[in-house]
């Protein structure tokens, strides 16, 4: 079967826990599911597809021939889910076996080069490449270097249009003093004008060296900030156009997407899979207590 979109399975998983009763549900109900999340002509088969991932996650347990019922761990991703927890989200989807051999292919490799659209030769070899080592096809690469990159465990590089490992993160680490060190070393190697530097162009560096996401390097200064306010003066100013190459993607939190539904069908407006994301892009900047900026200085010695 090709590898499930994360915007399908998160369709899913919210139809899911919109149908919960008693935690159990029949396959007709999972089929009813699937037909208005899929694009499938054969609905009976990609159900079946479709359960074989659920299953494999553990989110659900055969009960007879003709139930499901909702696991523990379902409700663990749920909860997860709800709070934007991006390391317990990807926790719960790294039980699904292919999606982990993936992690563990972009973690021993560190970088991989992502092949243009056009460039068939390229995302041949590559697809031979991972499945000659990893067991992975291509489309499964193109599948789950999404899911990575939206819950935080991959970093994909504008200027170098490289996928990399970003997945070494978590509230404790980097420690501090790692981080703020590695920002300091970072920002006297890149370009800087008036002595502002691109705070994009600082991210790309600071993930490539420390191996975490832009969504780690971005939670931990706003951490930095809030613990050592002098330390460098943000800007919400520009000094270039951004690159418009790669977007961040980020996992909402479904909470916020109910809300936005629920004021969306009181309008009169649908919604689409693409709610369950924040799409931004690398040098538009990061948020730092809710106000973007773009720039930084450093004011401290270097």
């Amino acid at each position: 079967m090709d590898p499930i979109s994360l915007g399908t399975l998160l369709s899913i998983a919210d139809s899911l826990e919109v149908e919960n009763v008693n935690s159990l549900l029949s396959l007709a109900a999972l089929r009813r599911i699937v037909a208005k999340h899929s694009r499938a002509k054969d609905v009976q088969r990609r159900t079946r597809d479709i359960l074989r991932v659920l299953l494999e996650l553990s989110w659900v347990v055969r009960q007879g021939e003709a139930d499901v019922s909702l696991s523990e761990r379902f409700d663990r991703f749920i909860r997860s889910w709800n709070q934007a927890d991006l390391i317990s989200i990807n926790r719960s989807l790294a039980t699904y076996p292919p999606y982990k051999q993936f992690l563990i292919c972009l973690e021993r490799e560190n970088a991989l080069k992502v092949p243009k659209h056009q460039d068939s030769e390229a995302r041949t070899n590559l697809g031979s490449y991972l499945i000659e080592k990893y067991g992975i096809t291509f489309v499964a690469f193109d599948t789950f270097r999404f899911w990575s990159l939206a819950v935080g465990q991959a970093y994909l590089s504008p200027f170098e249009e490289a996928l990399h490992w970003g997945g070494q993160w978590d509230e404790k680490n980097p420690t501090m003093e790692t981080f703020v060190r590695a920002c300091k070393e970072s920002y006297r190697s890149i370009e800087k004008t008036s002595g502002y530097a691109n705070i994009g162009r600082l991210a790309d560096v600071v993930c490539r060296r420390l191996r975490i996401s832009f969504q780690a390097f971005e939670r931990k200064l706003n951490t930095l900030v809030s613990a050592r306010p002098g330390l460098f003066v943000l800007t919400p100013a520009t000094v270039r156009e951004p690159s418009r190459f790669y977007r961040i993607i980020t996992i909402r939190s479904r909470q916020e997407v109910l809300k936005d539904r629920l004021a969306a069908q009181l309008g009169g407006a649908s919604h689409s899979s693409s709610q369950w994301f924040i799409y931004r892009f690398l040098e538009d900047g990061i948020y730092v207590s809710n106000q973007l900026v773009k720039l930084i200085r450093w004011e401290e010695d270097l």
